[in-house]
C-alpha cells in the first residue's frame, strides 16, 4: 500500500515547523512513506507513519497530521509547476497521471486478506498505551512465560516476566480510576436520596401542623365512618314494646 502512494501529489503545511513564519500550504509529491522517530496521535490511532513530500529541490519529511489531499487552487500548482521547472524536473505527463489515477482505484477498492488485517492489527499494537483486553494479553504472556521457561530461556522468562508486572500495574491503575468514578456516582446518589428524605419528613411535619391550626369548616369534606344500625337494636325495642303490654 506504502508503494501506491508513492507519486502522489498532496498539499502539505509548514505549520509543522514552529520556526516558519509564513505558514502556507504548498503542492508536493510524495516519493516514500517513512517512519518517524516521534509516535503521534492520528484520529482514533497512534502511529510514526510519515510521508517524504517534494517540492521543487526540497525534501522534507512531515507527519500526516501536516498532510491534506483536498483540492488544491490554481495557484498552489502554477508555484510547485514553477518550482520543478527552475529544478530542472520534468512535470507528470498524461500517461504518468492515469497510471496513478489507476493505482489509486486499486488501492481504494483493496480487498484486504488474512495476512493484511494482521500486519495492520500488529502495527496497531506496536503504539497502543495499553492492550485491549487485559485478560487475553495477560493469558498470552503467561503461555509465552511458561514456553521459555521449558526451553530454559532466562532472559526471555526475565523479559515476560516484566511485562507482566507492568501489566498488572496498568491494570490497577485502571480498576482505581474506575472505582474512583463509580464511588462518587454512588456518593451523589446517596446525598440525593438523604436529601429526599429529610424535604419529605420536613412536607410531612409542616402538613400536620397546618392541619392542626385549621379552623372547623362545615363546608369541608371530612373522612369519616358511618354507624350501621344492627337488628339487634330493633329486636330488643320490639320485646321491651311487648313485655310492656
Amino acid at each position: 500500500m506504502a508503494k501506491k502512494r508513492k507519486g502522489r501529489v498532496v498539499i502539505d503545511s509548514d505549520s509543522e515547523d514552529s520556526a516558519s513564519d509564513d505558514n502556507l500550504d504548498q503542492v508536493a509529491e510524495i516519493v516514500d512513506v517513512v517512519e518517524t522517530a516521534k509516535v503521534y496521535q492520528l484520529g482514533t490511532t497512534r502511529t510514526n507513519k510519515g510521508l517524504q513530500l517534494r517540492h521543487g529541490n526540497d525534501t522534507r519529511v512531515f507527519r500526516l497530521e501536516f498532510v491534506s489531499n483536498q483540492e488544491f487552487t490554481e495557484n498552489e500548482f502554477m508555484k510547485w509547476k514553477e518550482a520543478m521547472i527552475i529544478a530542472g524536473m520534468q512535470v507528470p505527463n498524461l500517461d504518468e497521471i492515469t497510471k496513478k489515477e489507476h493505482a489509486i482505484k486499486e488501492a481504494v477498492n483493496h480487498k484486504f486478506n488474512d495476512k493484511d488485517i494482521e500486519d495492520i492489527v500488529k502495527e496497531k499494537d506496536r503504539f497502543r498505551k495499553g492492550p485491549a483486553n487485559y485478560a487475553m494479553k495477560k493469558t498470552q504472556l503467561l503461555k509465552e512465560k511458561a514456553m521459555a521457561e521449558e526451553s530454559a530461556d532466562g532472559e526471555k522468562v526475565k523479559r515476560i516476566q516484566n511485562e507482566l508486572e507492568e501489566l498488572e500495574e496498568r491494570a490497577e491503575a485502571l480498576d482505581r480510576q474506575r472505582t474512583k468514578n463509580i464511588s462518587a456516582i454512588s456518593y451523589i446518589n446517596q446525598r440525593n436520596r438523604s436529601w429526599n428524605i429529610v424535604e419529605s419528613e420536613k412536607a410531612l411535619v409542616l402538613e400536620g401542623q397546618n392541619a392542626k391550626n385549621q379552623q372547623m369548616d362545615p363546608f369541608t369534606r371530612r373522612q369519616c365512618k358511618p354507624t350501621m344500625v344492627s337488628n339487634v337494636r330493633i329486636n330488643l325495642f320490639i320485646f321491651d314494646f311487648l313485655s310492656c303490654s
